[in-house]
């Protein structure tokens, strides 16, 4: 696919009304801000140590480059990616649960990246100064959980299972994935489902994620992923890897990045309408066919340690991974959206006390330790 050779079409134009507050979804809010507090209560008694209430098990974290296209039409230069411009990045790869738990237990896989030297007014009111925009990508496109009530309903599973000795999570992910299989065999793809459903053991570093929900993007309205591109983590698309061990993807993490360098493609897919592109509904997979993901951007990452103590330390206690840090013209957009601002901020708020560590965005690249 080229990156910019789609045929003029007609994009959704942001406004405020691209957004419907759903029925009792400040209700909804308050359940989960109440659901997400127990879960990070027990994993911290558990581990007597804060962990973040999703995403908490770190795999790597390395620094990269991202460099905008020069050649974008006027729909692709919008925020970030206004100018051809290099900035560096911080990139996190993680699995979805809010414990820490073997890489047996099949489940999502995150890549989370925080661009810095990012100028412009931000969406945090709170935080005017920060010079950060994050995107927080996921290995399928879309949720299950596609709305408030939904997340709320699966959440409130989830924390029950969360629960279980781990030998049962690793059980219950086998299950669960030869389950997801048969489904996928008739046409119906369950993986997407709620943070901790079962993924296949495939090495993370091939995969391709997406933002599952929406966001603004400048004039329009967008969906992000993040595609990998140079020919040796292609190659790792829909590898098996064994995961006997523990920290099975930490170490393929580390083998990789101790002497190779990756590329990804940072892609974007603009909205056509509400009802063909809806804002309001993650669980629907926009329809590549009426418009395509298309390249604004990529990002190289070199040779380096990716799991460093220093860097470990810092990325898993001082750093925090939002959403909602980023430019005003890259809003997050929907009701799965709009639940993660408060409890994001509860989730930091509470790691970083319980860990007696400052909160704050990286001034440079040299914040993240070698």
């Amino acid at each position: 696919m080229g990156p910019h050779t789609d045929t003029p079409r007609s994009y959704l134009r942001y406004g405020p009304e691209v957004e419907q507050e759903q029925p009792h979804e400040a209700e909804d809010v308050a359940a989960l801000r109440e659901i997400f507090a127990d879960l990070r209560a027990f994993a911290f008694e558990k581990h007597r140590h804060g962990l973040r209430d999703a995403h908490a098990k770190s795999h790597g974290v390395v620094r990269g480059t991202l460099r905008v296209h020069d050649d974008l039409p006027a729909e692709l230069r919008q925020g970030l990616f206004a100018e051809p411009v290099e900035r560096p990045v911080i990139i996190r790869f993680s699995t979805a649960p809010g414990d820490i738990v073997p890489d047996g237990v099949g489940t999502a896989r995150g890549m989370a990246v925080k661009v810095l030297e990012v100028d412009g007014e931000k969406a945090l009111p709170e935080a005017p100064d920060a010079r950060t925009q994050d995107f927080l990508l996921v290995n399928h496109p879309t949720i299950s959980s596609g709305d408030v009530h939904t997340y709320r309903r699966d959440q409130a599973l989830l924390a029950k299972a969360a629960r279980a000795p781990e030998p049962a999570q690793v059980a219950t992910g086998v299950v669960l994935r030869a389950a997801a299989g048969a489904a996928r065999a008739v046409g119906v793809d369950r993986t997407g489902g709620p943070a901790g459903q079962a993924m296949p053991h495939t090495h993370l570093l091939g995969e391709t994620y997406w933002s599952q929900g929406v966001l603004r993007f400048g004039e329009h309205v967008a969906k992000v992923s993040a595609v990998p591109v140079s020919e040796n983590l292609t190659e790792l698309t829909g590898r098996r890897v064994p995961v006997g061990e523990p920290s099975a993807l930490r170490d393929l993490t580390s083998e990789f990045f101790a002497d190779q360098q990756g590329t990804w493609e940072v892609r974007v897919q603009l909205a056509v309408d509400l009802e063909t592109t809806p804002v309001e509904d993650a669980s629907v997979e926009w329809p590549e066919e009426v418009t395509p993901y298309r390249t604004v951007a990529t990002i190289t990452v070199e040779a380096q340690d990716s799991y460093s103590p220093a860097r470990r330390v810092y990325v898993d206690d001082d750093l925090s991974f939002n959403p909602w840090h980023c430019l005003v013209e890259h809003q997050p957009l929907g009701s799965i959206q709009r639940v993660r601002r408060p409890v994001y901020d509860d989730s930091s708020r509470d790691r970083h006390g319980l860990n007696d560590r400052p909160i704050g965005e990286p001034e440079s690249i040299d914040d993240l330790p070698d």
